[in-house]
Formats: C-alpha cells, structure tokens, sequence
C-alpha cells in the first residue's frame, strides 16, 4: 500500500528525531560520568566498613514519573480551550480521552483509585482500571508508554486541540521557527530550558517533512512537531 505523502511525512519526522527527545531533562554528561565513576568504585570493593559486612551496590531505582493525575492535568492544560470549563464543548472531549487513557490506569501511572472524585471522573464513577490499591508513582513500562501514546495521537488527530495549543503558541499561523518551537517544548517540559539539540532535531525534522511532501499544511507540520514532544519520556520526570 502507497503511503500519503503527509504518512510519509511523519515517517521522516519520527526516523530523524530518533531517540534525542526521549533524553530531555536527564543529567549532563558529568553526571553519567560520575555514576559511571561510582559502578566502578562498587565492583573493585570499597575500604569503608557498612554495617553487617554488607556491600554497596548501586541503587536500581528509576527516575520519578509523574502520576496520572498529573499528566491528565498538564495534558489537559496543554491542549484545552481556556475560555471555557474544563466539562463544556470539545474540553469535555479531551477531559473523556484522558480519562479512558490515562486516569483510568491506576496499575500503570500510579495513585489509589478514588471512584468519588467528581474533578477528574468525567465518566461517572469510574476513574481506575480495577487496581483499587496502587503505589502513588510508577515506573517506566512499555504498556506505559503505550498508553500515553494512544493518548497523545487521539488527542492530537483532532484538530480542534491542535489549534488550541498554536493558539497558545504565538496564534494559529504560528511559523515553525526556533523561538515558536521552544514554546512548544515548554508547555511539557515545565520550568526547564528547552534542550538546544532536541530544538535543533525538532526544526531539521521540520524540514525534511516538508522536503517529503512540499504541500504539507502548517497544521500538520506543527501537529507532528507536538505529536514528537508529546511522546517523548523526559517531560514525564519529576
């Protein structure tokens, strides 16, 4: 089967970016040199005594990711219409699609299921996944990132949402420029710089989707731009 030249687009945009953006908020370089530096110090033994004789191992905990209610609320702020409530028109659509992918899934993102909440239960009741008891964070898991996935493309498959978020932007002609990109990446990298290689990735992945189809609208160009931050994991780390 042909591919579209929008599909052949999105293809370019995904193969370029590869894993650049899934890096976004780890440490510097120094920092992987020192735990580097400190794996190699537990192997070859240590003279300082721990108690019971024990010996250091490095720590196998993951990073901190943000919990369900989290990522349903800055999703929700994100790509939501703020002139209106968070149940009324198309916010009560996104409000629904993140609750079916995201809130519901107490087992994979994290907190206790709360049935009771009327802020975040848009669907009358039911806001788990039959885990009624869950630790309040969870780790990273492929059937995670599935489901923030599945969130991201029926979120931005709408047009409505992706217009909201250009609006935000610098208006609905937002020119995909550097400064407009960088915009982009703060609505999800909350209170961070924007990364300048993930900005660089961002914009040469910009110009080989045009370059693949010359006739690729601006919606579309910024909605594989925010389809590409989305899902990528660093803005996921607390």
């Amino acid at each position: 089967m042909t591919k579209s030249p929008t599909r052949k687009a999105a293809f370019v945009i995904c193969a370029t970016l590869g894993v650049g953006l899934l890096f976004q908020n780890c440490a510097n370089s120094g920092g992987f040199e020192l735990a580097s530096e400190a794996g190699s110090l537990v192997s070859e033994g240590t003279a300082v005594d721990h108690p019971g004789g024990s010996t250091p191992v490095p720590s196998s905990q993951g990073p901190l990711l943000a919990n369900r209610y989290q990522i349903q609320s800055l999703l929700m702020d994100t790509f939501k219409d703020p002139s209106i409530g968070d149940t009324a028109g198309n916010n009560r659509v996104l409000s629904k699609i993140l609750v079916e992918t995201i809130v519901k899934k107490a087992g994979t993102f994290g907190v206790p299921c709360d049935t009771g909440n009327p802020l975040l239960d848009v669907n009358a009741g039911d806001d788990c996944d039959g885990v009624i008891v869950a630790p309040m964070y969870q780790p990273a898991t492929t059937l995670r990132a599935a489901f923030k996935i599945q969130a991201c493309e029926q979120i931005l498959g709408n047009d409505v949402f992706v217009n909201n978020l250009l609006k935000k932007i610098a208006g609905a002609q937002s020119e995909v420029n550097q400064a407009n990109t960088a915009i982009l990446m703060s609505y999800f990298y909350r209170g961070d710089d924007p990364d300048p290689r993930s900005l660089a990735g961002l914009l040469r992945a910009d110009q080989l989707a045009v370059a693949a189809d010359p006739q690729i609208t601006l919606l579309n160009r910024w909605r594989l731009l925010m389809t590409a931050v989305c899902e990528s994991t660093g803005w996921e780390m607390l």
